[in-house]
Order: C-alpha cells, then structure tokens, then sequence
C-alpha cells in the first residue's frame, strides 16, 4: 500500500510540475492572441484550478512519500 501511494504522489508531482511550467505559457497567449478559436484565457484558468487542486492533494501525502533528511 505505501509503495502505491509513494507512486501516486510521484506521478501527480510529476503532472503539477508539468503543469506549472505550461501555465506562465497559457497567460501571454490569452492577452496577445486574440484571433485563436481556442480561448487561452479559460484554459489558463482550468489549468490554475487544477493545480490549486493538486497541491491541496499533495500537502496531505508528502509524509507518506517516506522522505528522510540527509544531512
């Protein structure tokens, strides 16, 4: 069970860290690309929820991550 959870964590840091580095991407394009069908500034927005979402799922499960301080 620890090690299903050590994955999950993982994988979901893995997609915030993603999606952070997308996201100042999203931001410019909704101000300056005007005539694109797609609207950015939405995007942007859903995007920011979910990683909101995502951290507030990940403060809960980093101590089950097993991390140790080495110093």
């Amino acid at each position: 069970m620890r090690t299903t959870v050590r994955w999950a964590v993982r994988g979901l840091a893995v997609a915030v860290a993603l999606l952070v580095t997308a996201q100042p991407v999203l931001g410019p394009f909704a101000l300056f690309r005007d005539g694109d069908p797609v609207d950015y500034e939405t995007l942007h927005a859903v995007v920011g929820g979910i990683l909101y979402n995502a951290v507030l799922l990940l403060v809960p499960l980093a101590p089950f991550t097993g991390f140790r301080r080495r110093w």
